[in-house]
């Protein structure tokens, strides 16, 4: 996806790239881009065409999109066990369509609106890495276990990159 700054009719340029997966929540209709600094709202998504229209603006918020996301294993290549948990290594297919974006203000994190992401659904096959919890769910609360889910999300999705590659 080519992004477009059209913020001078005069000097219209392109200002970065970026991929049709990551595009459907960042680069959508209305979105709030942030690119070396400076904000641009998208004003246009050609998605047929990969290109994303921006213009600057300065606004006191940030867009932050929702993402429905379907996960089918299609071979388990590596399956190693330990005491409650069984890490698995395969090939999957990821469906993800984006469906809702939120306003974000800057200074205190409120929701100030919000709105619908017309985009089509995407799919990609790749590698991963996943685990089952044997006996956790019989051990927890649901509300306990959501909590530690989400709380190994945010490691797997903030920490762990700094110590890989990727």
């Amino acid at each position: 996806m080519v992004i477009v700054d059209q913020s001078d009719v005069a000097n219209v340029r392109i200002i970065g790239e970026m991929d049709r997966f990551s595009a459907m929540t960042l680069l959508h209709d209305e979105a709030i881009y942030l690119h070396e600094g400076v904000q641009y709202q998208v004003e246009k998504l050609d998605y047929e065409h990969l290109k994303a229209y921006v213009k600057q603006v300065d606004v006191e918020y940030y867009t932050d999109a929702n993402l429905a996301v379907q996960l089918k294993v299609l071979e388990i290549d590596q399956t190693t066990e330990k005491e409650a948990v069984s890490v698995h290594y395969g090939d999957v297919t990821v469906n993800a369509m984006p469906t809702i974006f939120k306003k974000i203000r800057l200074s205190t994190g409120e929701n100030i609106g919000s709105g619908p992401i017309h985009l089509p659904e995407e799919e990609i096959h790749t590698s991963a890495a996943w685990f089952e919890l044997h006996e956790a769910e019989r051990r927890f609360e649901e509300k306990t276990l959501e909590q530690l889910l989400l709380g190994i999300a945010n490691v797997l999705q903030h920490i762990v990159p700094a110590f890989f590659d990727v």
